[in-house]
């Protein structure tokens, strides 16, 4: 019978093994903040590039004269409506065009602007401030139409 005798043999010790695993720690806690960080400013920059959007468009189906209406966008929550009629409360439902926000991404100013028809003029000018993680982008709406941010 024969014995076999391994000399050298390799292996990791426990300390490397400790070690290797607080680094890999460490890493992931510098880590996630920063991709948390980016994903929230990602989330505000995309809100604020959908909210111009969606007024635009409603603007320029106002402007067309669209199913012979004035259409608007309103605010509701972590959401925007675009909707057609006078008001979002007399507004034909069946048009409605909804685009949802995380729950991180708040809206505040204005919730409801109306564009006439031809002009595309909005009935109400002023601010729409979109928050998420302590960042904030701020939509400007004025009384000749124009839309900056």
């Amino acid at each position: 019978m024969k014995i076999l005798i391994l000399k050298n043999k390799r292996a990791f010790t426990l300390i490397e093994i400790l070690i290797v695993i607080a680094l890999f720690s460490a890493i992931i806690l510098i880590g996630v903040p920063f991709s948390q960080s980016t994903l929230a400013a990602s989330e505000l920059e995309a809100a604020t590039e959908v909210t111009v959007k969606s007024l635009k468009l409603t603007q320029t189906q106002s402007q067309a004269v669209k199913e012979d209406a004035t259409w608007g966008v309103r605010i509701v929550g972590h959401n925007i409506v675009q909707f057609k009629g006078d008001s979002y409360d007399l507004r034909d439902a069946a048009y409605d065009g909804l685009t949802q926000f995380s729950d991180k991404t708040l809206f505040s100013g204005l919730t409801e602007v109306v564009f006439s028809k031809i002009d595309g003029l909005p009935d109400q000018t002023g601010n729409i401030v979109i928050e998420n993680s302590g960042k904030s982008r701020t939509i400007t709406i004025y009384a000749n139409g124009a839309i900056n941010y």
